[in-house]
Parts: C-alpha cells; sequence; structure tokens
C-alpha cells in the first residue's frame, strides 16, 4: 500500500543519514525499521485494507459489504 511503502522510504532515509548505530537492537530506529517492512508482508492486503478504510468512512459495517 502507498502508506507502506512511505513508511519504509521514510524509515530508510533515517537510518542512512543516523548510519549503523540505528540498528543497533534496542534502538527505536531499529524498531521502526522492523515494523514499517511488517505492513508489506502481513495481511490485509490493499484491497481489504481499501474495504475496510471505505467501510469505515461509509460507517457501514464490513460484513454487509462482503455479503453484497
Amino acid at each position: 500500500m502507498e502508506v507502506t511503502q512511505s513508511a519504509i522510504t521514510m524509515v530508510d532515509l533515517a537510518v542512512r543519514v543516523v548510519g549503523s548505530a540505528a540498528l543497533r537492537r534496542g534502538s527505536r530506529l531499529e524498531r521502526a525499521w522492523r515494523d514499517v517492512r511488517s505492513g508489506s508482508v502481513h495481511p490485509p492486503t490493499d484491497a481489504a485494507a481499501l474495504a475496510m478504510l471505505a467501510d469505515h468512512a461509509l460507517a457501514r459495517p464490513l460484513y454487509e459489504v462482503a455479503v453484497q
């Protein structure tokens, strides 16, 4: 998803600026680096995420959309 890719880009830039210390276990950037990458390999898929956001914006329960 576009948001995930933007987050990866920003964290990568921060890691490059800070250098190898950014990837030291326990640092905030190391945690952010791992967290943003998990968004690209874990559900929901882009389509499911967009459907959930649309349902929330329209204030409809998700199961009503799945039935249609």
